[in-house]
């Protein structure tokens, strides 16, 4: 494998790997008060404008850390919408 693939792939896994201990703290807490809904929109808005190029660019690396990260904060949305007390 390419020195810059193991870049990418490591990049790939630290950038959403990020993101799962907050998952995981979200869930057990039953809370995603703290989460606006703006900052998780903007987040999800430049994940998939970061699909988009990758996907323009046939970069993996970029399309598979976005689609990953869509997901992972597609469900602190959710979360959030669920656990709300409104």
């Amino acid at each position: 494998m390419p020195y810059v693939d193991v870049v990418g792939f490591l990049a790939v896994l630290v950038s959403t790997l990020s993101l799962t201990p907050q998952i995981y703290k979200t869930w057990r807490s039953r809370s995603a008060a703290d989460f606006s809904y703006g900052w998780l929109f903007a987040a999800l808005a430049g994940a998939a404008l970061w699909l988009g190029y990758g996907s323009l660019k046939s970069d993996w690396a970029v399309v598979a850390a976005n689609l990953i990260g869509s997901a992972l904060v597609t469900s602190l949305i959710v979360m959030k919408k669920r656990f709300s007390k409104i």
